[in-house]
């Protein structure tokens, strides 16, 4: 671990980059359920885009629950961290292969990585996405029309 911690990009792309893939691909699809189930709950259809704008969806996820709910709580390291990966793989490309289609490299900036950060921040986000997934089964179990203001 101490030679991931060094700068060397190898050792980053060989163990950093697919956690962190996996870390955004988890948020991506936990939004895209919330935001699916909370379209289900209003009897319309989901708008199903096919942009990887993972704080867009992270955003538009919470703002379903609030808007047929109550007033959802802060979650501001979770949504730092969320951020910092739509910052960092803005595409869902970066953390997937080290290199571009033209051999460049992704995610250039990121030469090293607070792993005890990391894994603070993927907890803020799961407690974030447990509140979500919490909130729409609460609506599931109660109806709609007894939640809000």
């Amino acid at each position: 671990m101490a030679s991931v911690l060094d700068g060397r990009r190898g050792e980053l792309d060989l163990l950093l980059m697919p956690t962190l893939y996996l870390y955004r691909h988890y948020i991506e699809l936990a939004c895209k359920a919330a935001i699916r189930d909370m379209y289900t709950l209003r009897g319309k259809r989901p708008q199903v885009k096919a942009k990887h704008s993972l704080e867009g969806r992270w955003k538009l996820a919470f703002q379903l629950v609030e808007e047929l709910t109550w007033e959802v709580p802060a979650f501001p390291e979770a949504d730092r961290f969320v951020h910092e990966l739509q910052r960092h793989d803005p595409v869902s490309e970066a953390f997937r292969y080290p290199e571009t289609k033209h051999g460049a490299r992704t995610a250039p900036e990121l030469r090293w990585v607070n792993f005890r950060r990391l894994a603070d921040g993927i907890e803020h986000v799961h407690e974030a996405v447990t509140y979500l997934e919490g909130s729409i089964d609460y609506l599931k179990a109660h109806g709609v029309e007894g939640a809000g203001p």
